[in-house]
């Protein structure tokens, strides 16, 4: 018969909170060729297999022995689903994931190249025990994992206990109702099952049972307090009321509320959890009108949001002129500190998007980056560890993309082109001086685009031939006119008798038979420019 001994272990598990995470560690176990879990042996369908009950707070070792896959069970309720994550390293060796329901057919599997193997079954469509199924194609292999269990179904919270007859787990259909009251006489009820007072049929296997929980007033539950869970079962109310108080992992937070997870051990992997079952376009985490800190996360040694979406991670709006929709604050000296770090999927992925979507959500808005504007004299600094590169006109739409530097009153100083044609404003060059502090050296403009080379040559009774240096003749076009500028190195006056593309010829005036130094001055049109002559200067796309 039932006694009031019967309800050994229960755990109030929340639908966004509902984590059994098991840790890797091991530990030596005789009999076995590598350090073995508790769990041993699980090894086929046919040997007695654990039972895993989700508890966020019992971690467990598990190991995959060479030679030696694992199987385990765990309770599935009706209209639950079971989010099963496996986590190892590929430096130990691969693992994969099947989860089968309880007639051994498959309801989701997971192959993967990476670190991570996933599953989330359907709803099950009875109460059942499905099997979870870790293996590894290389038989050899002996690999550490976590293994990371969720049961969850829409708008509900579960209450998930075991109940023993005698000692012995009870199997079959019982009428199950429970009372959450804040005595331990078992007055002042503040929730239940079913408010009306019906009890639910639960279906008991290998004594194992969940009851679901309409989440409506359950956020009556106060954190840190001691409440009661108040059992009948087929009838009979049974006594004493098994103490339950709910952690922060199990109730919706009031506002001003801290939670503090001082005291819960090392093992958690994260504080909250926000899951759905299948892609949804709600948000997981809605703030609105909130006049501070909207979210605050202090003192954390790993992330502070961990974030894994479809859609958009964090979208943060703001009208202020004086707050910014997000804050990332580094109040590090090093070098090395970061204050927001974005990483993309690779060199061609964008690591940050600046602008692009206006508030009518179109393509309106403008990239900027810009230094503290409140505090005067802030400065921007690029730091790069290797090259910079400035892709200009990206999706090859603009033909008069420029890169452009502006002045206080956004006069243009300089600029670039996306054909590396154009530039504008001086060009200065910082020329040092013993005399004095450095000087401003500034260069030749000219109204058609000239190349120039100089050289020494020697005229030899008269008469000097000058090959052109052929590298140079590439960059240039020989074919047309080009210019040769002559300085006699001693009183022998001199002309350029003849060009072609690959010489040129210097002979003395009068037919003088002079032997002199000469230098000359060669400018040659650049190759593919031969035409352009002081061209009409148009504003390129992109202005604000």
């Amino acid at each position: 018969m039932l006694s009031n001994r019967i309800l050994l272990s229960l755990a109030l598990i929340m639908i966004v909170t509902g984590i059994l995470q098991l840790t890797q560690q091991t530990h030596a176990q005789s009999g076995f060729p590598c350090p073995a879990d508790e769990y041993e042996d699980n090894d086929d369908f046919s040997e007695p297999l654990p039972v895993l009950v989700a508890n966020p707070l019992r971690p467990q070792n598990l190991t995959r022995c060479a030679g030696d896959d694992d199987v385990f069970r765990i309770f599935v309720p009706e209209g639950f689903s079971l989010d099963v994550q496996l986590s190892f390293s590929h430096a130990e060796g691969n693992l994969d994931l099947v989860v089968y329901d309880a007639d051994v057919s498959s309801v989701g599997d997971s192959s993967t190249i990476t670190n991570n193997e996933r599953v989330i079954t359907p709803p099950a469509s009875q109460d059942a025990l499905y099997y979870i199924y870790i293996f590894s194609p290389d038989a050899n292999a002996e690999v550490t994992y976590t293994l990371t269990l969720h049961l969850f179904c829409d708008g509900c919270v579960i209450f998930q206990g075991q109940l023993l007859d005698e000692g012995q787990p009870v199997n079959g259909s019982v009428k199950v109702h429970v009372e959450f009251t804040k005595s331990y006489s078992g007055t002042n009820i503040i929730h239940s099952t079913d408010p009306s007072g019906t009890a639910l049929d639960v279906e008991v296997i290998d004594g194992l049972f969940t009851v679901p929980i309409n989440l409506d007033g359950i956020d009556r539950l106060g954190y840190a307090r001691q409440y009661y869970a108040q059992f009948t079962i087929n009838g009979r109310t049974l006594r004493p009321p098994i103490p339950i108080e709910p952690v922060p992992q199990a109730y919706g937070i009031a506002a001003g509320s801290t939670v503090d997870i001082n005291g819960l051990g090392t093992n958690l992997d994260h504080l909250l959890e926000l899951r759905s079952s299948a892609p949804s376009t709600v948000s997981g985490l809605f703030i609105n009108d909130v006049a501070g800190n909207a979210i605050l996360i202090r003192n954390v040694v790993r992330n502070g949001i961990d974030i894994d979406v479809e859609r958009y991670g964090v979208v943060s709006r703001t009208s202020s002129t004086s707050v910014p929709a997000g804050f990332f604050d580094n109040t590090s000296s090093n070098s090395e500190a970061v204050g927001l770090y974005s990483s993309g999927g690779g060199d061609e992925a964008a690591d940050i998007v600046l602008g692009g979507i206006g508030s009518d959500g179109g393509a309106t808005d403008d990239g900027i980056l810009s230094s503290e504007p409140s505090v005067p004299n802030s400065d921007l600094v690029l730091r790069s560890y290797d090259s910079v590169f400035v892709d200009l006109d990206e999706d090859a739409t603009n033909t008069n993309a420029v890169f452009r530097v502006r002045n206080d009153v956004n006069a243009t100083i300089f600029e670039v082109s996306e054909n590396g044609s154009r530039s504008s404003g001086n060009v200065i060059i910082s020329a040092e001086t013993t005399q004095s502090a450095p000087v401003e050296m500034y260069a030749v403009a000219s109204p058609e685009n000239w190349f120039e080379d100089f050289g020494s040559s020697s005229l030899i009774d008269g008469h000097a031939t000058v090959m052109i240096d052929l590298l140079f003749a590439e960059t240039v076009n020989m074919t047309e006119s080009y210019h040769v500028y002559l300085t006699p190195l001693g009183d022998c006056p001199l002309f350029v008798a003849e060009k072609s593309a690959t010489s040129f010829t210097v002979q003395a005036m009068g037919g003088a038979d002079c032997t002199i130094q000469f230098d000359y001055r060669l400018t040659a049109k650049r190759a593919g420019y031969t035409t352009q002559r002081m061209e009409t200067v148009t504003e390129a796309g992109g202005e604000e």
